[in-house]
């Protein structure tokens, strides 16, 4: 499922709020090639990964994950709902520093979102960066068997020309390499390359 992703492709979140059809269309004229949403708000999420696939971009599915959320398990299992619903692959961001947990606990949190999606079929892959995978889980090689998507701007999109290894990851699947921008065709977006 992952190979799916080559070249340019944007992800967005519930922020950039619903994406019409005429700027799907925009985005591929502009050699736009996959579309990633976020599942905080799924109604969201339901109209863009919609009009991104009736569109004829790639798709896939992102979940935000609050380490310390008392219902984890639930939003979990709402971001693996979404995938399945639109047969894409889920990716689990690992940013949220907003807790006191250790690594030992973070690493098990991020095991049980991992099992829950392979449980049910779901491909799953990790979105993070260097500094926030070093950070929450002390470097941990435990999951390099799982597809990257690394996050580091103001670097060359190319994978060789700025990745060096982490998390026992060799190189990554996508390179999130913009922020926040309406580079393309107004969308709220983050912009991505896949080699």
């Amino acid at each position: 499922m992952t190979s799916a992703y080559v070249g340019l492709g944007v992800d967005v979140s519930n922020y950039t709020g619903e994406i019409a059809p005429e700027q799907i269309a925009c985005l591929v004229s502009n050699g736009i090639g996959y579309l990633i949403a976020g599942t905080q708000v799924p109604e969201t999420t339901r109209q863009q990964l919609t009009a991104a696939r009736d569109g004829g971009l790639t798709i896939g599915a992102y979940l935000y994950l609050y380490f310390d959320d008392p219902v984890f398990k639930a939003r979990v299992q709402r971001g693996i709902e979404i995938a399945l619903e639109f047969d894409c692959m889920l990716w689990l961001d690992v940013e949220d520093e907003e807790h006191t947990l250790s690594h030992i606990d973070v690493i098990a949190k991020l095991r049980v979102a991992q099992m829950a999606c392979e449980d049910v079929g779901v491909s799953v892959g990790i979105y993070t960066s260097r500094s926030k995978w070093t950070k929450l889980t002390g470097n941990s090689d435990q999951f390099q068997a799982l597809p990257l998507w690394d996050a580091s701007y103001d670097t060359p999109k190319e994978f060789d020309a700025y990745f060096q290894p982490y998390g026992g990851w060799a190189r990554p699947t996508i390179h999130q390499f913009k922020g926040s921008n309406r580079d393309y065709c107004g969308v709220l977006t983050d912009i991505n390359w896949a080699e």
